[in-house]
C-alpha cells in the first residue's frame, strides 16, 4: 500500500471511528449490546449502522419477549471496546453511545451497565 492511500485509509478510519485492531484478537473482548426492535427496524439509517456495526461484531441474537410481541433483541458479540473477560465469566452487558451533529452520526463509547 503506498503512502496516499494508507494516509486516506486512515483518515476514512478516524472520521468512522474505527479503530485499527486487524492484529488483535478478540477473543475475550465478549459482551452484549441491547437494541430496541423499534429503534432497528424503524429508524436504520446508513451512518448509524456502520457506527455501530464498525465498533461491534455480532455472532448471536436472541428475542427479548414481552407480553404482546418482541420488544427488544440482545445481540452477543465481540467488541474492541470491551473489558476482557475470563473463561466461566458472565456476559456483562453494554450501551452503545452515539452523538448526533451536523456531519451525522457516529460512535462515541461503549459503557458497561451494572
Amino acid at each position: 500500500m503506498n503512502k496516499e492511500n494508507k494516509n486516506l485509509n486512515e483518515v476514512q478510519n478516524s472520521a468512522l471511528n474505527i479503530a485499527d485492531v486487524s492484529s488483535r484478537t478478540l477473543r475475550n473482548n465478549r459482551g452484549m449490546v441491547v437494541f430496541s426492535r423499534e429503534f432497528l427496524t424503524e429508524h436504520p439509517t446508513e451512518d448509524f449502522l456502520k457506527a455501530v456495526f464498525s465498533n461491534f461484531f455480532p455472532v448471536a441474537m436472541e428475542n427479548d419477549h414481552t407480553f404482546y410481541m418482541y420488544d427488544k433483541i440482545k445481540m452477543y458479540g465481540y467488541s474492541q471496546h470491551f473489558r476482557e473477560i475470563s473463561e466461566g465469566e458472565v456476559t456483562p452487558e453494554y450501551e452503545i453511545l452515539m452523538v448526533q451533529d451536523e456531519n451525522g452520526v457516529r460512535f462515541d463509547k461503549m459503557v458497561e451497565r451494572s
